[in-house]
């Protein structure tokens, strides 16, 4: 299941349509996660993180970001890295994920896995840089979207819909 929702400035043209989750397709965009931080594509020190702690879990689900140094707003991957409390939940083969995507066969850690009070601990954040000032960007969470301002003018943005996809 995904979630989005569209903020447009009341006084400029700036507009975003801002997803959150991955939706039937979450087991896939895992795996392929994982698969981009093995060959080191989203950088050496999750590289290393993932190679020494084998039960690492991520969270491969689209966020919106928010520029600390520019105010720009993007929509991006989450990438916090997790880890199963001892004795507690890891990836594993979930059988059927949805009808539309049964995922037989992947690997992954669930979303609710990663949030379930006591299954995973979170251990750090990716540091996400901003496509137009390289300044380091925040994760806006769902329940903030709403408080969001404009990067251009920065009024508060109109937020229209609440999507629910998948």
């Amino acid at each position: 299941m995904g979630r989005g929702f569209i903020g447009e400035c009341p006084d400029c043209d700036f507009k975003i349509f801002a997803n959150y989750g991955a939706g039937f397709s979450y087991p896939q965009v895992y795996s392929d996660t994982i698969e981009n931080i093995k060959n080191g594509e989203l950088g050496e020190e999750i590289k290393a993180f993932f190679e020494e702690h084998g039960d690492a879990a991520i969270d491969a689900g689209s966020t919106v970001l928010l520029c600390e140094e520019c105010g720009n707003i993007e929509v991006g991957d989450d990438l916090t890295v997790y880890l199963p409390v001892e004795g507690k939940m890891k990836d594993e083969e979930r059988g059927r994920w949805s009808v539309a995507f049964p995922a037989e066969g992947y690997k992954f850690v669930t979303p609710w896995d990663l949030r379930e009070k006591g299954q995973y601990k979170k251990i750090m954040e990716y540091s996400h840089k901003c496509s137009k000032c390289q300044g380091n960007m925040k994760i806006i969470p769902e329940k903030e979207f709403k408080k969001l301002k404009c990067p251009k003018c920065h009024k508060k943005l109109k937020v229209d819909g609440d999507v629910l996809w998948d």
